[in-house]
Formats: structure tokens, sequence, C-alpha cells
């Protein structure tokens, strides 16, 4: 699928998608959405020892 394509299907913009795909955050539930959409579950992608990091922060 495209990113597009996902975007779409996620009724999200494509800058969210490209901005995961990039690594950085997005809100939870336009995160939730995209994950959805690509039958993954979130727990499985977030590092928790990135958000750690940077203090749990966004």
């Amino acid at each position: 699928m495209s990113p597009l394509e996902i975007a779409d299907k996620a009724d999200v913009s494509v800058n969210v998608v490209y901005r995961m795909r990039r690594g950085y955050m997005v809100k939870m539930d336009r995160f939730g959405k995209v994950c959805a959409v690509l039958g993954i579950s979130p727990e499985s992608v977030i590092d928790y020892s990135r958000l750690e990091q940077r203090g749990g922060k966004e």
C-alpha cells in the first residue's frame, strides 16, 4: 500500500503517514488509525525506551 492509500483508509493526512515512517511522534489517535489499517498492534511498534529518553512527552 502506498502512503496515500494508507492515509485515505485511515482517514488521516498523508503527512501523518510520512511522519510515522520517519519515526517522528504523531498523535496517538492517528497512530492507532494507521496501525488498524495496517493490521498491526500499536504496542508492537512503540519504542518505549525512546519515549523514556524524551521524558514521555508528545
